[in-house]
């Protein structure tokens, strides 16, 4: 599973990040955070994909994220989908990309912090470890975010992974066995 959160490229401020987790075990396989164009965001993306066996690629769709969903899907297929719920059924829709919102962040960073808090999830990387010791809640804002001067980008990028995994748990692959016929005529082998 690769998430993305995508950010301008400027040298200062947020950098574009994605945080690959093995939907299977949890654990973190990857991480990638750097200050990129997003058109290389895309491409980068699109290479973590192949790399993690075709991975489904979760980038928010916020900002700057609607064109690099758009180039995802012609490029690469794989891209998550928003599901809808109905009457117990879930459906995707035609919508690209996780969208990071006012409902979904708050769900998003407590599954996240619930799963470090019970050890069901191994970050496995420095960087984004930092960024979770980092993360506060802000009493001013009503909200969950970095330091004043700290980013935030792995941690949302993680959050998304751990929701799409969520909507879409891992399953196995079932694979057909063949029935073996032999390739000779009779009991002798010839």
């Amino acid at each position: 599973m690769v998430p993305g959160d995508p950010a301008e490229g400027l040298e200062s401020g947020d950098k574009s990040s994605s945080v690959v987790i093995n939907k299977r075990t949890n654990r973190t396989a990857a991480t990638y955070n750097h200050n990129i164009p997003p058109d290389r965001f895309e491409e980068d993306l699109i290479k973590l994909g192949y790399y993690y066996n075709t991975a489904i690629i979760a980038c928010e769709n916020k900002g700057y994220g609607h064109s690099i969903n758009e180039g995802l899907y012609r490029n690469y297929g794989r891209v998550y989908r928003k599901v809808r719920k109905k009457k117990g059924f879930s459906e995707p829709t035609l919508e690209l990309g996780w969208n990071t919102n006012g409902t979904t962040r708050p769900t998003m960073l407590s599954q996240l912090a619930e799963e470090v808090a019970n050890g069901s999830t191994d970050l496995l990387d420095k960087d984004l470890i930092m960024q979770c010791w980092t993360f506060i809640n802000n009493t001013k804002k009503m909200r969950a975010e970095a330091e004043k001067g700290k980013n935030d980008d792995m941690v949302m990028s993680r959050a998304i992974a751990g929701q799409v995994r969520l909507e879409q748990p891992y399953k196995d692959r079932e694979f057909k066995k063949k029935k073996h016929k032999p390739k000779f005529r009779s009991l002798s082998g010839y």
